[in-house]
């Protein structure tokens, strides 16, 4: 910073009066502008950072809503596997005629297959977060892994 004066005052040496001209120069140790881009940086890497963060936390939140989808197919999975295996013995014993088996087969193998696609659905939405997340955390700079606790709900 380069500051500039001028006064007709008594003058430094004959003591007077006339022109007086001064110069004063101001040099900073360092440059603000390189502090404030490097706040703008860590600003904008927070901003991403928040954004991952929240992103992943919908993301799991989703994933949770499909476990229970799962865990609430398996007992009827369970009750039609079941019922079954109880028309079978009751063909086998001669106490029900064997088209009877056709229906219960059917709605265990509908159960079944229902379960599946959910499971397979719910692996395949596991297996794409823990990617995902594990690419955007190592383009952030970190090289640390999930948290424990987000770990152990991906698995």
């Amino acid at each position: 910073m380069v500051t500039l004066g001028y006064s007709v005052t008594d003058t430094f040496v004959s003591g007077a009066p006339g022109p007086n001209a001064a110069i004063r120069v101001r040099i900073p140790l360092w440059d603000p502008r390189n502090d404030l881009k490097s706040a703008q940086a860590r600003a904008a890497w927070r901003r991403a950072e928040d954004a991952t963060r929240t992103a992943l936390l919908t993301d799991l939140q989703s994933l949770c809503e499909q476990t229970g989808e799962v865990h609430a197919l398996d007992p009827r999975r369970a009750l039609h596997r079941d019922r079954l295996a109880y028309r079978q013995e009751q063909v086998d014993q001669s106490l029900a005629e064997a088209d009877a088996l056709w229906a219960e087969t059917e709605a265990a193998q509908c159960a079944k297959h229902e379960w599946q696609r959910a499971a397979a659905k719910f692996a395949a939405q596991r297996l794409t977060l823990a990617r995902r997340y594990a690419t955007e955390g190592c383009a952030l700079g970190r090289t640390t892994s999930l948290p424990r606790r987000v770990g152990n709900a991906l698995s």
